[in-house]
């Protein structure tokens, strides 16, 4: 399963802390973690992949990766 997402680490941290939102069930906690889904993960994942662009062997990383892929082709 994390071998198919790009950003292994941040689907971890999701898993987690939206278990602590579900446990703690007020919508206070799922507007932070929104906000730190829209700005903060977004933000880093997007300059990841621009950044790898330039390396020797994003073409087989891309085609393989498939889970979130925020950047276009």
């Amino acid at each position: 399963f994390f071998k198919l997402t790009r950003n292994p680490n941040y689907l971890g941290e999701v898993l987690i802390y939206n278990s602590f939102a579900i446990i703690v069930n007020r919508w206070e906690f799922w507007g932070v973690l929104a906000f730190v889904y829209l700005t903060l993960f977004v933000i880093r994942m997007l300059t990841k992949d621009l950044s790898l662009r330039q390396k020797d062997g994003w073409k087989e990383y891309d085609s393989y990766m498939f889970f979130p892929k925020f950047s276009p082709n």
